[in-house]
């Protein structure tokens, strides 16, 4: 038997040990964030948290009556999730976050019991997160879905080679996604094949062109790429041609511009309890109602709101820290009636006690005392006489 090493020195080992680990892991963690151009929690909107400005649109239409929305009463892999829960309804994502890119990750979390695809070709099928799903590349670009194969995650892209001839190639995973269980699906990218995980595991399958039949039977991992995503807008929830939806919730969406690593997406998934990606990159949500985000509500807030609400932003972009509460792209007589109701106490004291109800009348108060603040604030500006607060 060897000597014993010193008490002191197997601490100090151990502890070097430790010390290691956890900034190895601490380093993996926060390289989650490099390359992230998209993150829509789905907690209160959809509202992208990477910081690029990039919110989607939610929208409707077909039998639907309204556009998707937040759900209450934590129903979402963490927190609330986008719920999906009728047909024709889809969230409309900004062509400028993903036009151009050779290389891409995607990563959502779903759950759903739908295990009936709409069509018979893989241009058909349900879709968690796609464009260019109507079976052709456009202007020569990479179109891609995330898409439900009758109950079975599936991915699809198409590339053009050097006859400019539409490729399209797929593939189907064993696991079962429609059991009303949350899922996480990734889709990466690296410039040369694609490659899906579903629940932190890369899928095997049948690969395919166009809607002919297999190219090779079950085991092939991946599927040669090339292009680049088209000057498109993407859409969560369905396809570009607007015919196949996805039915069931939709949380924690993210993009990035390179490929995700195999240890990053077993990050994401975290043995299936999950791990939302804004802890894992140390960003925090906006909290509803302070848009100057100064962690605390107030008139201040309020009167970001009513400015922005009597000012003109036609063809600007609007964003929450000007008083889009509700991540609409508009700050309007609904954003007012939201803050009204969260916030009854900091309305009166802007208005001096009298907690109006949103209708036009409001819009005219407002803009006459947009005016006047405007002209006190401006030095070269004489203060009008003329201004008369409307009376309802």
């Amino acid at each position: 038997m060897g000597p014993y090493l010193p008490y002191r020195t197997v601490i100090v080992r151990a502890v070097t040990v430790a010390f290691v680990f956890i900034a190895s892991v601490q380093t993996s963690v926060a390289q989650i964030g490099n390359g992230l151009i998209l993150l829509y929690p789905f907690d209160v909107g959809a509202i992208d948290l990477s910081g690029n400005g990039r919110n989607g649109t939610p929208d409707f239409g077909g039998a639907a009556t309204a556009p998707p929305g937040p759900t209450s009463g934590g129903q979402g892999m963490f927190g609330e999730a986008f719920d999906f829960n009728t047909e024709a309804q889809w969230v409309t994502v900004p062509a400028a976050a993903t036009a151009g890119l050779t290389q891409f990750s995607f990563s959502l979390w779903i759950k759903t019991t739908d295990d009936v695809s709409n069509g018979c070709c893989f241009s058909s099928l349900d879709t968690f997160w796609g464009t260019s799903t109507g079976g052709f590349a456009q202007d020569g670009g990479l179109g891609f879905a995330i898409q439900n194969w009758y109950g079975r995650a599936a991915y699809y892209h198409n590339l053009v080679d050097g006859s400019f001839q539409t490729i399209q190639t797929h593939d189907t995973s064993p696991v079962e996604i429609a059991d009303d269980v949350w899922h996480h699906l990734a889709l990466v990218n690296d410039g040369s094949n694609a490659q899906m995980y579903v629940d932190g595991t890369p899928i095997t399958g049948r690969r395919f062109t166009g809607d002919a039949g297999p190219l090779d039977t079950d085991g092939v991992d991946s599927t040669p790429t090339g292009g680049s995503l088209p000057d498109f807008d993407t859409f969560i929830g369905a396809n570009n041609i607007g015919d196949t939806f996805h039915p069931g919730l939709i949380d924690d969406a993210a993009a990035w511009n390179r490929a995700l690593t195999a240890l990053e997406i077993s990050q994401i998934y975290n043995g299936g309890v999950g791990a939302r990606i804004e802890d894992l990159v140390g960003l925090e949500p906006p909290t509803l109602g302070d848009f100057n985000d100064d962690d605390k509500i107030d008139e201040e807030d309020f009167t970001i709101l009513s400015d922005h609400l009597a000012a003109d932003f036609d063809g600007v972009a609007v964003t929450f820290a000007d008083g889009d509460i509700d991540f609409d792209g508009d700050v309007d007589l609904e954003d007012f009636g939201q803050f009204k109701e969260l916030f009854p106490a900091v309305v009166a004291r802007a208005l001096g006690g009298n907690v109006p109800e949103p209708n036009s009348c409001v819009l005219l108060i407002l803009g006459s005392i947009l005016a006047l603040f405007q002209n006190r604030r401006t030095a070269h500006a004489m203060l009008p006489t003329d201004v008369a607060i409307p009376r309802c």
